[in-house]
C-alpha cells in the first residue's frame, strides 16, 4: 500500500480538542472519586480503630488528607500527558479518514473523477477507501459512456447522411446512459 505522513496533528481541531477534553474529564472525575473513596475509607478506618484517641486521629487524618490530595494530583498530572498524546493520535486515525473522504467528496462534486482516495493502512474506517474509489470509478465510467454516446451522436450529425431513425437510435443510447443517474 502507500504511505501518507501526518503533517498536521489537529485536522478537525474542534472535534479533536473536544475528544481530548472528554477523556481528561473522565480522568479528573476518576481521580476525584479515588480521593473521595480514600477519604471516606480512611476516615472510617481511623474512626473505627482509634475511637478513644479521637483528637490524635483528626490530626493524623489532616496529614493523611494532604497525602491523598497530593497523590491524586500527582497521578492526574502523570497520566494527563500520555492521555493527551494517545487521544490526539488515536483521534487522528478517526478524523483523518473522515477528513479525506470529505475533501474527496468536495472534489467529486466539483467534477473531478480522476482522484483516488488514499488512507493509511492503520486508519479506522478503511472501508471508506474502497467505497470512495468504487464511487469515483463508477461515476467516471458512466460519464465516459455519456461522453462516447454524445460523440457518436455528434459524428452522425456532422456526416449529415444519417436518417432520423439512426439519429433517434443514437439519442436513445445517450438517454439510456443518462438514465443511470436519478435526478
Amino acid at each position: 500500500m502507500f504511505s501518507i505522513v501526518r503533517r498536521k496533528l489537529l485536522i478537525e481541531k474542534e472535534f479533536q480538542i473536544k475528544f481530548i477534553l472528554k477523556v481528561l474529564a473522565v480522568i479528573v472525575v476518576g481521580t476525584a472519586l479515588t480521593g473521595i473513596f480514600l477519604y471516606k475509607f480512611g476516615n472510617y478506618q481511623f474512626d473505627r480503630t482509634y475511637y478513644l484517641a479521637h483528637q490524635d486521629v483528626r490530626e493524623s487524618w489532616e496529614v493523611f488528607w494532604e497525602a491523598v490530595l497530593g497523590a491524586s494530583l500527582a497521578s492526574m498530572a502523570l497520566v494527563t500527558a500520555p492521555i493527551i498524546f494517545f487521544t490526539l493520535y488515536e483521534s487522528h486515525r478517526i478524523v483523518g479518514p473522515l477528513y479525506r473522504v470529505r475533501v474527496n467528496l468536495d472534489k467529486i462534486s466539483g467534477g473531478d473523477l480522476t482522484l483516488e482516495t488514499k488512507l493509511r493502512k492503520d486508519d479506522e474506517f478503511l472501508v471508506f477507501n474502497d467505497v470512495m474509489n468504487n464511487l469515483t470509478h463508477s461515476l467516471r465510467d458512466k460519464v465516459a459512456g455519456i461522453r462516447e454516446a454524445k460523440e457518436a451522436l455528434g459524428k452522425e450529425l456532422e456526416e449529415g447522411e444519417t436518417d432520423r431513425a439512426r439519429l433517434r437510435e443514437r439519442l436513445n443510447a445517450l438517454d439510456e446512459k443518462i438514465s443511470a443517474f436519478r435526478i
